[in-house]
């Protein structure tokens, strides 16, 4: 049986990746670190550590996200917010696909920042100016994903319109994109939240 404590969990993180996770055939990596909730807290306590690596941060929200039906509590939604904004910020060095397709479908990822609401925008809204290209993989969404070239600010300015409930289709040639985004940023600069 494996340890649940704060300590032991991100060892058991710093040994895996988002990949071995949640991209594996079965979901007995999630539910060995899980331990059926005995590490909610542990999970939680990671999370909130200021300290701690942003990657292991990420993936203690992934997990709790996925097997914790009533995460996040309003009071860890800021937190996630600036480690969702963070791992978006890295994504081009990992495989985007569970970020989703900008105007096409969510992935994972991206549903989990749909679920922190309002707190996501802040966050984000400095990611809209950057222009990293994000790489997908596999077929479809890779023949797609790649072929318009998508950024991160791509994803960036998808998410926020969402949260925002703001229109936003992406257009598959950047340049129109950056239109699209400029805009977003004037409205937001225009219509703040709180």
């Amino acid at each position: 049986m494996q340890p649940h404590d704060a300590v032991s969990v991100v060892e058991q993180l710093r040994q895996t990746t988002f990949l071995r996770l949640f991209q594996a055939v079965d979901d007995s990596a999630v539910n060995r670190i899980w331990g059926d909730g005995r590490a909610r807290n542990a999970l939680q306590a990671v999370v909130r550590d200021a300290a701690a690596e942003s990657g292991i941060r990420f993936l203690a929200a992934e997990i709790l996200l996925v097997k914790d039906p009533g995460y996040p509590p309003s009071e860890d939604r800021a937190a996630l917010s600036e480690i969702y904004a963070m791992a978006l910020k890295n994504a081009p060095a990992v495989m985007a696909n569970p970020w989703g397709l900008p105007g096409m479908f969510d992935g994972q990822i991206a549903g989990h920042v749909l679920r922190l609401g309002e707190a996501g925008v802040a966050p984000l809204r400095p990611l809209l100016d950057d222009p990293s290209p994000v790489v997908f993989s596999g077929s479809k969404d890779a023949t797609y994903g790649n072929r318009y070239a998508w950024r991160v600010k791509d994803i960036a300015a998808s998410l926020i319109a969402r949260i925002r409930n703001l229109p936003f289709v992406p257009d598959p040639e950047p340049a129109a994109r950056d239109q699209l985004i400029a805009h977003l940023k004037s409205t937001l600069d225009s219509t703040p939240r709180s």
